[in-house]
């Protein structure tokens, strides 16, 4: 932001988009590669992003609604035993014996049902899309990383040849600590927690 304010962008307080759009192609076009370029994803990149999106959103709102179970169940010094979201409602319905409870959160575990069956399908849309790309197939083979976050991983690549090496792409990540250097001692601090968020969150 500091570069688009030095070359004049919005100047005096004025921002006209016609002129301001003219300041920075000047610009481009006398400093070459020495300005920034922003990548355009392409048009697979932008679905499969938006189906991993839409996965994402989905898992948030399954995630609140269990967490508000546990709670009203806890209130009756009812604890569940672990397991996956996917069974959930199951094992609620396992403990709940007075009809009085499962009038008031059978609703709630009938949204968790539909909610689940909703996640996959995601899935399966982001698997099928998933066929066109050789790399997430290639990343699927490391382990820890399942077809979800190798999806996400190349969604939000795109194209791997844009980053000189792996230091860079750990940076557009947000996984690189920050740094807070002064009186000649170096201070490294948390990660940076800049780019993308669903990315980071998932590695």
């Amino acid at each position: 932001s500091s570069l688009v304010r030095q070359l004049g962008v919005g100047r005096r307080g004025s921002k006209n988009d016609r002129r301001d759009a003219q300041v920075l192609a000047e610009a481009s076009a006398r400093n070459g590669d020495s300005l920034p370029f922003v990548h355009v994803p392409s048009s697979r990149s932008r679905q499969l992003r938006r189906a991993l999106a839409a996965r994402s959103s989905l898992v948030a709102t399954r995630a609140k609604l269990v967490v508000t179970v546990k709670s009203l169940l806890r209130q009756e010094l009812i604890v569940l035993a672990g397991g996956t979201p996917k069974g959930f409602s199951k094992r609620v319905r396992r403990v709940i014996e007075s009809p009085e409870r499962l009038a008031i959160i059978g609703p709630i575990l009938q949204s968790i049902d539909a909610i689940s069956a909703s996640i996959e399908e995601c899935n399966a849309t982001v698997a099928l899309l998933s066929d066109d790309y050789p790399a997430i197939k290639l990343l699927k083979t490391v382990p820890g990383i399942g077809p979800v976050i190798a999806a996400m991983i190349v969604a939000v690549i795109d194209d791997h040849e844009r980053f000189n090496k792996g230091a860079n792409l750990a940076s557009y990540a947000g996984l690189t600590p920050g740094e807070n250097t002064t009186g000649g001692k170096r201070r490294l601090t948390g990660i940076t927690r800049a780019g993308q968020g669903q990315l980071r969150t998932m590695l």
